[in-house]
């Protein structure tokens, strides 16, 4: 019987790579990146402790997901292509003009409140993101602004109507912090404009 002499140990054909081939001239590796990204070298290097960069050309991000950086995987997820003639950039959002009024409730035609629909704090003031700023903004304020100019620093948007929803431009007014605490007790709605008006209905009866 001829002994035959063992076939060469052959190594994977990524080149600085000797781990064993296991399939299509690939180590076992290799062979999962060709077949998960239809790229062997999808993902840089193999964990061995250095970092692992987007395998896109020329591309320095550190590696994300599947291979690409975050950037290219957007891409590849929205277009098709990780290098897809598109630049890099989070989907536009919609400025604040374009959506305020629609949670405002306007039904009222004539003089009454418009309040705020959406979502609201823990003193009923309306709510809302503004993109511009980007931060949460009341919304009585950002009605304002909107309808009027910016709030000029050192004064607030006060309520005619004293209801903290509303959004109606032609209820609303600036005001000091002094102004807000003058007109809450003209109104009878502080402890001492309460006291004010029972002492008044008590010395009218």
């Amino acid at each position: 019987m001829t002994n035959h002499p063992p076939a060469p140990m052959t190594t994977c054909n990524v080149e600085g790579c000797d781990r064993p081939v296991l399939a299509t001239k690939l180590c076992g590796r290799h062979y999962q990146r060709l077949r998960l990204h239809g790229n062997p070298l999808a993902g840089g290097p193999l964990r061995d402790g250095s970092p692992r960069f987007c395998s896109v050309k020329e591309c320095n991000r550190p590696h994300s997901t599947h291979g690409w950086c975050n950037a290219h995987y957007q891409r590849i997820y929205r277009n098709g292509d990780p290098i897809a003639n598109v630049p890099i950039r989070p989907p536009p959002r919609t400025p604040i003009a374009n959506r305020f009024w629609r949670n405002v409730n306007q039904s009222d035609e004539q003089n009454g409140c418009w309040p705020w629909t959406a979502s609201h704090d823990q003193d009923g003031y309306g709510i809302t993101w503004d993109t511009d700023k980007q931060r949460l903004v009341r919304a009585h304020r950002a009605a304002w602004e909107l309808a009027n100019s910016p709030v000029p620093a050192g004064l607030g948007v006060l309520h005619r109507c004293d209801r903290p929803e509303c959004c109606r431009p032609s209820h609303l007014f600036l005001g000091t912090h002094q102004d807000n605490m003058d007109d809450m007790v003209r109104k009878g709605r502080s402890h001492k404009g309460r006291l004010k008006t029972r002492l008044s209905q008590l010395f009218a009866l």
